[in-house]
């Protein structure tokens, strides 16, 4: 890249740099797109992602010394990208879906199907010596019974094939929340008419998504805006929806599982084993390692007992060997004078004795 234009990339603050380096460094020019405005895309036409961006950050960190947000840089190529679909290797109609968009196809709190269920186990067994000789001995759980699930509602189908207020080509594009209202019986289902998008219930967004699919319909982004679109199964003018696999569309629905038969409470296994007879109990004496309580707590205090105490006076040179009342603290042992203070004393190990020197009178 020229010189002056690594320059300009510098010299502009902010997401104008980041603006500028998309325009500019071969490294940044084509490789993001957007889609109506909305977000950003990468090459392969998926959304771009925190470490598509985080890579973006740090280019523009290590290469032109900028400092940037997320927001700024998003921002910065946001305005600098071109509309996915205008290079003929784009095809717009194989942009997924963003995942905020995508229409809910089951509760959280549902189990999967059998098929659908991701098993972490190895099919290798030959070098398993972890497993190859443990045995299960935890009781068969019991079979489950099918649960049906949220099936393309009929009435809607009718409604959108055969009424006066049928689909049309002019409905191409409509939106989850209008095809709510012209089709939907929110007083059947005993739930309020919604306002927005944002209002639609999740149980209703799963009987417009299964309703929809059975048509032939699909969901896509144009102008900017997520709609139905009919697809080559659909059309214009059929009274019957298209014969629609029923797995393709099953969605659970809560208030229709059936519950697991009961299960037959288990056995006490504790009942079958063998106990220790009278005639075997011991007495088992407590050793716990607990202080003898006859010889008194100190409460934290430090001990206290009499003993001989050298006072060696180094001025006098005389030695005088008095009984005082003696503190054993942590840190020192001491007595205490006439007038309350404390004495250091230290102790001779050749006399054995504690001593204390006149002349220091450590306090």
């Amino acid at each position: 890249m020229p010189n002056n234009n690594t320059a300009k990339i510098k010299m502009a603050m902010g997401l104008r740099s980041v603006f500028l380096a998309a325009k500019l460094d071969t490294n940044l020019v084509g490789r993001f797109s957007h889609m109506s405005g909305q977000f950003l895309l990468d090459r392969d036409g998926t959304q771009a992602t925190k470490r598509a961006l985080a890579d973006v950050m740090v280019y523009m960190a290590g290469k032109y010394e900028k400092l940037l947000s997320a927001e700024e840089v998003e921002m910065g190529l946001l305005a600098a990208s071109h509309e996915y679909g205008e290079l003929e290797s784009q095809n717009i109609d194989e942009v997924p879906e963003p995942q905020s968009q995508v229409e809910p196809t089951s509760f959280l709190d549902d189990e999967p199907e059998e098929e659908a269920v991701v098993t972490m186990e190895s099919n290798d067994t030959e070098d398993d010596f972890f497993t190859e000789d443990f045995e299960s001995k935890s009781p068969p759980k019991p079979q489950r019974r099918g649960r049906p699930g949220v099936k393309p509602n009929d009435v809607m189908i009718n409604a959108m094939l055969n009424s006066d207020d049928c689909l049309t080509p002019e409905d191409v594009g409509i939106s989850t929340l209008d095809v709510a209202l012209r089709y939907y019986n929110f007083i059947e289902n005993e739930l309020a008419v919604p306002e927005s998008d944002d209002h639609v219930s999740h149980k209703v967004k799963l009987a417009i998504g299964s309703t929809m699919k059975a048509l032939g319909w699909k969901k896509r982004m144009r102008s900017g805006k997520w709609g139905w679109h009919p697809t080559d199964d659909f059309s214009f003018g059929d009274t019957h929806a298209p014969l629609i696999d029923p797995d393709d569309v099953v969605l659970r629905k809560r208030d229709q599982l059936v519950l697991d038969p009961e299960e037959e409470e288990p056995e006490d296994i504790t009942q079958g084993l063998p106990r220790l007879s009278k005639a075997i109990e011991k007495d088992v004496k407590d050793e716990l390692a607990f202080p003898n309580t006859s010889d008194g707590f100190t409460d934290g205090l430090p001990e206290r007992k009499e003993g001989s105490v050298k006072f060696v006076d180094h001025g006098e040179g005389t030695e005088d060997v008095v009984v005082k009342e003696l503190v054993y603290d942590k840190t020192m042992t001491f007595f205490e004078d006439e007038d309350g203070h404390k004495r250091m004393l230290e102790w001779d190990a050749e006399e054995e004795i504690w001593t204390y020197h006149v002349d220091k009178e450590a306090i």
